[in-house]
């Protein structure tokens, strides 16, 4: 068994959140769940909740 290294976690992680990020801009690009958010609010509520967060830099 090879020892994972500090720099391979670093790609193995980025590397999931890549495919994490494009399914997730499948799943919110579909007409559907789109008309569903905006039906509900839910776009309103993440921008208001988005305003009062800090950013950090």
């Amino acid at each position: 068994m090879k020892t994972k290294t500090y720099l391979t976690n670093v790609i193995e992680a980025a590397d999931e959140k890549a495919q994490y990020d494009s399914e997730a801009r499948k799943i919110v690009s579909d007409k559907g769940i789109l008309a569903w958010a905006a039906g509900n609010g839910i776009f309103r509520k993440a921008y208001a909740e988005g305003k009062t967060d800090a950013v950090e830099g």
